[in-house]
């Protein structure tokens, strides 16, 4: 999410508020088979499309049983940049939204049971 800054960029276009948010639980509803040989890589490039193998309760797509918890901060009110935004303000904008991502994470990760957890915005 470093490098992905063009909905901070869109938002500065059109002047739409950020909304933080954050769900806990979300990456134990499915299962998920990893490539370590880069096969499934090599066949999504050929394809031009990202093939995932997942499965959830009895080796279907249904999710498994698990609690989730959905989080959101204040929105962040993003002005309407009059021309083309400049990488200056793209920044701000997103340096604003990841802390404030990384704080409702704070916040909230010991209510779902993960006190020692850390946000890692890569």
């Amino acid at each position: 999410m470093k490098e992905r800054k063009g909905f901070v960029k869109l938002a500065l276009q059109t002047g739409t508020p950020l909304v933080p948010s954050y769900i806990f639980g979300n990456t134990k509803l499915l299962s998920a088979w990893y490539d370590d040989a880069g096969a499934l890589q090599g066949i999504s490039r050929y394809f031009k499309f990202g093939i995932l193998l997942l499965w959830g309760r009895f080796g279907l797509p249904l999710m498994h049983r698990h609690p989730v918890l959905g989080v959101m901060a204040k929105p962040i009110v993003v002005p309407r940049a009059e021309g083309e935004p400049t990488q200056d303000m793209i920044d701000t904008i997103h340096a604003q939204f990841c802390d404030s991502l990384i704080a409702l994470f704070d916040d909230y990760k010991g209510l779902y049971g993960w006190p020692d957890k850390k946000l890692l915005i890569k």
